[in-house]
């Protein structure tokens, strides 16, 4: 097969030369029947045209509109300039005739102001709470707990210890963050209904008459934690650990992503950190960092004595660890003038 001509594409932004490719309505040598239908057209006239696939070495296939009589459009093969993708469609100028075919690129042509696109209900209440919604933000991605998670104050650090993970999970199973999820799981048996029904999406349901006030139902709430959940893997939860003792947890997934599926799965990783004010032990920050089977712990007290009293109960949390396969690999405590 003989050798295609070069094209040039010539545009504000420099590209390259392309060839020339036979169209699918085009008969004979592609050569002459491709030069022979922009030879029949004046210079300075204008193309619609539109991106049809992209290589590997960067050319992008055109495909322009039909060129009278032809049914069908010629397909050129052209470097374009970045940004440009499949799907994309281009304005393009003859600059030059053949056999030195060469085209400008013009401005994409701007829709009509007569052209409105009209959103339904739904999708104005989802433009609304992407534009709002910050998954960096903390102080509106987490879950508020409705009730404290223990009913009364704990009598002793080993009651809290037998409570609290019940609890904890819990918080996590019926948050609201998770609900779409679980739906999955209730469809393929793995969850009941009435599971599904605790979640706070299934209570209020009086529907509201405007896009505005439909923000704050219970459908709604919980989308910014959980684009907090599935951007940076990361779940905040703010109540109160029994009445009136604030507190707050968070959890992240910190296992390396795999870059493909030949990949070997890395082992997981886990961050979890508490904030929370006792009597004895005033405001303690601690943060947990699990990899695999071990933990490393880092943790923050208001008062000196706090700390004493922490460093007191690392042989007994070490044990602890150990019983349940984990190794302690880091204990940190210090005080933290911060919270004084």
């Amino acid at each position: 097969m003989a050798d295609l001509p070069n094209l040039n594409l010539v545009s504000a932004p420099s590209v390259s030369s392309s060839a020339l490719l036979r169209s699918t309505a085009a008969i004979g040598d592609p050569r002459i029947e491709g030069q022979t239908r922009f030879d029949q057209l004046a210079v300075g006239k204008s193309f619609q045209a539109v991106i049809t696939s992209m290589m590997q070495d960067g050319k992008a296939t055109v495909q322009f509109s039909p060129i009278p009589p032809q049914t069908q459009g010629p397909q050129l093969q052209m470097q374009l300039p970045q940004g440009l993708g499949v799907g994309d469609k281009i304005q393009l100028k003859l600059v030059n005739p053949a056999p030195d075919i060469a085209f400008q690129m013009e401005s994409s042509p701007a829709p009509a102001p007569s052209e409105n696109i009209n959103l339904s209900t739904g999708a104005k209440i989802l433009l609304q709470l992407l534009q709002s919604a910050d998954p960096n933000d903390s102080q509106s991605n987490f879950i508020k707990g409705n009730q404290a998670l223990l009913s009364t104050p704990p009598a002793d650090a080993k009651n809290i210890a037998n409570e609290l993970p019940t609890h904890l999970h819990q918080a996590v199973q019926l948050s609201g963050a998770f609900y779409e999820s679980h739906l999955k799981e209730w469809a393929n048996g793995e969850r009941t209904l009435d599971q599904v029904r605790q979640e706070p999406q299934n209570h209020n349901l009086a529907p509201k008459s405007t896009a505005e006030n439909q923000l704050d139902t219970p459908q709604t709430q919980f989308i910014p934690a959980q684009l907090n959940a599935q951007e940076n893997r990361q779940f905040i939860w703010r109540g109160e650990l029994f009445p009136g003792q604030p507190f707050e947890w968070q959890i992240k997934d910190e296992t390396p992503k795999q870059s493909s599926n030949n990949q070997t799965p890395e082992e997981k990783s886990w961050q979890t950190s508490v904030q929370f004010s006792l009597p004895k032990l005033g405001q303690v920050n601690a943060t947990i960092q699990i990899v695999g089977n071990s933990a490393g712990f880092r943790i923050s007290a208001q008062h000196p004595q706090s700390v004493d009293l922490l460093h007191q109960a690392k042989d007994q949390l070490n044990l602890s660890l150990e019983s349940s396969g984990t190794q302690m690999t880091q204990f940190l405590v210090e005080k933290n003038d911060s919270n004084a």
